[in-house]
């Protein structure tokens, strides 16, 4: 799985906790390796225009937007990341640090927002960083494994991260391995059905 991170600082040392974050995701059972690149120096115009209010009454990213701006078709996922700054110049809610974008189940559109080397509150030894991207993260997996079982709960990924103050081990719990199953059938489907439109 290849994902692509865009932030709007120029350090080295997202990418350093990216590359440590990919090796964790990659221990999935039935995952496939994990790669993130970072694209650094990212600080997109116009965005006052395009924060919303929702529907629990914070202003951030219209999704919309969102996606224009950092979809990438040949990626498996996107990320977004800023700093505090950046957040209060937009206009954002101070109380929320991140979002995922939660009508794409396909693959992981999420921002965060963290100060580069910010400890995470309750946290031995975890970043901020770090942990908004295991937990934005989580929310994708949760929502992957409402097709594989159903085994972990939305409200799962809040309760190991806010009370349990454990989401850097949430992926741990996952398990993808009816996940490629059912992308190779689909494969195999698509390959017969090609196969007979040719042939027939």
């Amino acid at each position: 799985m290849k994902y692509l991170l865009y932030t709007t600082s120029s350090s080295s040392w997202y990418q350093k906790q990216c590359d440590i974050i990919a090796k964790e995701w990659s221990r999935i059972k039935g995952a496939e390796p994990v790669s993130i690149e970072v694209r650094t120096g990212i600080k997109p115009y116009n965005v006052r225009e395009h924060i919303v209010l929702d529907k629990d009454g914070h202003f951030k990213f219209g999704w919309e937007w969102f996606e224009r701006t950092f979809d990438h078709p040949d990626y498996d996922g996107v990320f977004f990341h800023f700093t505090p700054y950046y957040k209060r110049k937009w206009g954002i809610s101070e109380e929320i640090n991140g979002a995922k974008m939660t009508s794409r189940k396909d693959k992981p559109l999420f921002w965060l927002c963290a100060n580069k080397g910010e400890w995470a509150k309750d946290y031995a030894m975890l970043y901020e960083f770090d942990r908004l991207m295991y937990h934005e993260m989580a929310h994708f997996y949760e929502d992957l494994d409402d097709n594989l079982g159903n085994k972990l709960q939305q409200e799962s990924v809040h309760i190991t991260d806010y009370k349990l103050h454990k989401i850097h081990y949430y992926h741990l719990f996952i398990d993808l391995r009816g996940l490629e199953l059912r992308r190779k059938v689909d494969r195999l489907i698509i390959k017969i059905i090609n196969f007979v439109n040719k042939h027939i």
